[in-house]
């Protein structure tokens, strides 16, 4: 797999751990190798933490009471 070739899709599911372990460790391999990529996977992760510190504050929309 070129470094080209891989997207940011493909790295969320990397992160994700959902692609096969050829392609895992493709992209690990890659890793290794491409100090850019390694920053996009950090900020990537980064990004998703972020994201669920906000969601895992969310108060009750009240929607629920209403229908009751």
């Amino acid at each position: 797999m070129n470094i080209k070739d891989i997207t940011e899709d493909k790295l969320n599911l990397f992160i994700d751990q959902q692609l096969d372990s050829d392609e895992m460790n493709e992209i690990h391999e890659a890793l290794l190798d491409d100090k850019e990529l390694r920053e996009q996977v950090c900020q990537l992760k980064a990004v998703r933490e972020l994201v669920g510190y906000a969601y895992s504050e969310v108060p009750p929309s009240g929607f629920e009471n209403s229908h009751q």
